[in-house]
């Protein structure tokens, strides 16, 4: 299945596994009318998802900063049936889970008494990714930014994002990094790395979404004997950069060969972040061994 059939697909929503295009939720829905809602990306191998604790964990913070309450929900159970649906179960995949605060008189004003929307899907990781890890990606940078003490959270809206990715594809690059001030904040969808004179950098989260994958990957960085600091990146030093990369739960650890007309790293990856995606995928391996995955 591909992002394109998708929607003949199957999807979980509030307790059932249903056809794609039977789904329905009301058009009075404030996650439709205001983005009241929230969601995560969960990363599968094989039918085994990675991290889910953490982006349970996430989503709970940030569903309490809304207010939002989050039904109760086998999540793996869910995603286990869901990828089966979908024929994934063998498959490295993703689910996005989301979680409105359901249906409600219009009105800004959030309703004391709710019954959040809770849905989920689920895609097979795109193919062209093993190629884009194993040879890197351009990126570009967009002057705006999700920005402040919401962007900390995985919030529905994403404007800044579409309108960003898609003055990345005009320009033939893979994804945009947003800017503040001069400043590098992070990626539409990932979070963003550099390696100065050996130092593994990214940009402190207190005005971007602190990544599940991000934090995974300073750990394994700081374990592989890397020095790494969390400290501002200008847009300016990005270009000097020996090394930058991406990480999310989906694409793990992205090399970015080339920022906007710069070339970075040589055009191909360099030794750290190359490192890094092998000790990611080490992690992959040994927890889901050391658990009797499959």
């Amino acid at each position: 299945m591909s992002e394109a059939t998708a929607l003949s697909g199957y999807v979980w929503l509030n307790g059932r596994i249903v056809l794609a295009r039977r789904a329905r939720i009301s058009v009075f829905d404030r996650g439709f009318l205001y983005g009241d809602g929230l969601f995560e990306t969960v990363r599968c191998y094989r039918g085994n998802p990675f991290l889910l604790d953490e982006h349970m964990r996430r989503m709970h913070r940030s569903a309490a900063f809304l207010g939002l309450p989050v039904p109760e929900v086998n999540w793996p159970g869910v995603i286990e049936k869901l990828l089966a649906a979908n024929s994934l179960l063998d498959n490295d995949a993703s689910v996005r889970i989301t979680v409105t605060r359901g249906q409600a008189p219009p009105g800004l004003l959030p309703p004391r008494a709710v019954r959040p929307t809770a849905f989920a899907f689920a895609l097979p990781v795109p193919g062209s990714l093993a190629e884009d890890q194993k040879r890197g990606v351009k990126v570009m940078t967009v002057p705006f930014a999700r920005s402040g003490f919401l962007a900390v959270h995985k919030l529905l809206d994403y404007v800044p994002a579409i309108l960003a990715r898609t003055i990345a594809a005009k320009q033939k690059a893979k994804e945009a990094l947003y800017l503040h001030g001069g400043w590098i904040l992070e990626a539409t969808t990932a979070n963003v790395f550099a390696v100065f004179d050996g130092t593994v950098v990214t940009p402190p989260t207190d005005e971007l979404l602190p990544g599940i994958t991000r934090a995974l990957v300073i750990s394994l960085a700081q374990k592989a004997g890397f020095t790494v600091a969390e400290r501002p990146i200008a847009v300016n030093d990005l270009p000097k950069a020996q090394e930058v990369f991406l990480t999310s739960a989906v694409v793990e650890v992205l090399p970015v060969i080339q920022v906007g007309e710069t070339t970075i790293a040589g055009g191909s990856p360099g030794p750290v972040t190359t490192r890094l995606q092998l000790e990611y995928r080490q992690r992959v391996s040994q927890l889901f061994a050391a658990e009797g995955r499959k």
